[in-house]
């Protein structure tokens, strides 16, 4: 049974999100401190309720006759994502919320973004989600993602545009697991 111990409460009240094109280097595997590479763009400031993740796993009963409960789950899928509001509008932030696109400059300071074509598909990227208080971090890697938010956003008086990002994890080719996670916080020690 666990002891209870609020130093295994994790609080990361700083952090970071980075795109990167896929097939970009990514971060090493044993050190969540390094520095990214200069492709990682930061995404910049997110609203207050910081970085989310989501795990699900899909599956389905196998039932026999002589029991009324399954006797069997088989898993038919697994998801995991990474989602946050994004509170810096520019053309990186603005092309990766809508799946790609491209923008240009058609006059001085006059700027046009035009969507994906309806049938291209989804611009994929490295997705690294960041976490840290002191020297304390936790990076979560996906290093095949796409977008799969539904862009809503309104021009108010009031409060700045945010925008949806959500990434959903895809199986990288040489990977056999869609993310992972690394982390120098003794939390997650053997046997802590």
């Amino acid at each position: 049974m666990a002891e209870q111990d609020a130093t295994e409460f994790v609080v990361y009240p700083n952090g970071n999100l980075y795109l990167a094109p896929f097939g970009t280097a990514l971060p090493p595997k044993d050190d969540p401190t390094e520095a990214l590479i200069s492709a990682y763009h930061k995404v910049g400031l997110i609203n207050d309720e910081g970085i989310g993740f989501t795990s699900g796993v899909e599956t389905e009963d196998i039932k026999s006759w002589q029991s009324a409960v399954p006797t069997l789950k088989l898993v038919t899928g697994r998801s995991f994502g990474v989602n946050a509001g994004l509170q810096q509008i520019n053309r990186e932030n603005w092309s990766a919320v809508h799946g790609g696109g491209t923008w240009e400059e058609t006059e001085p300071d006059v700027f046009r973004y035009e969507p994906p074509a309806s049938d291209a598909a989804l611009a994929e990227y490295v997705v690294v989600a960041e976490g840290y208080i002191g020297d304390k971090f936790s990076r979560t890697i996906l290093p095949r993602a796409v977008t799969t938010a539904e862009v809503e956003y309104r021009y108010v008086r009031n409060a700045p545009i945010e925008l949806p990002a959500a990434f959903e994890a895809l199986q990288a080719p040489g990977f056999d697991i869609p993310w992972y996670k690394t982390s120098n916080a003794e939390n997650f020690a053997e046997g802590s």
